[in-house]
């Protein structure tokens, strides 16, 4: 392994990330020279995009505020020295992480999903 491998996580308050930032912690454990950052996307509602913008924006505070909670969250449990990168902006989550991780690719990123296929998919919704 390369030194100063560098491990991006993707983390939000699902079972799914923080079994994925278990995972990162773990590997950079036993990872000399490794380093970790969290980043924590806030996905905001365009102001004025729709019809109903004044519930847009009573939307958005409460995804504000929720933010504000995962992130205090996520300081309880990442190892003191763990950058926790937090972006709020108007976009979708998947596109905040992207741009993030594309401005300085990461040697490795860990994203948690609960995404389901097949049958597991279709049984999860009945």
């Amino acid at each position: 392994m390369p030194s100063n491998f560098r491990v991006i996580v993707a983390a939000d308050d699902t079972l799914a990330s923080h079994n994925a930032l278990a995972f990162a912690i773990d590997l950079c454990g036993k990872i000399p020279d490794s380093k970790m950052q969290v980043i924590l996307a806030v996905g905001l509602n365009t102001p004025g995009s729709s019809l109903l913008g004044s519930l847009d924006r009573t939307n958005n505070i409460e995804i504000q505020q929720d933010g504000r909670a995962t992130e205090k969250s996520l300081r309880q449990v990442i190892p003191e020295g763990t950058e926790l990168v937090v972006l709020e902006e108007y976009e979708p989550v998947a596109d905040i992480i992207t741009k993030f991780v594309n401005q300085d690719p990461p040697d490795m990123l860990v994203v948690g999903s609960s995404n389901r296929t097949g049958l597991e998919r279709y049984y999860q919704f009945l």
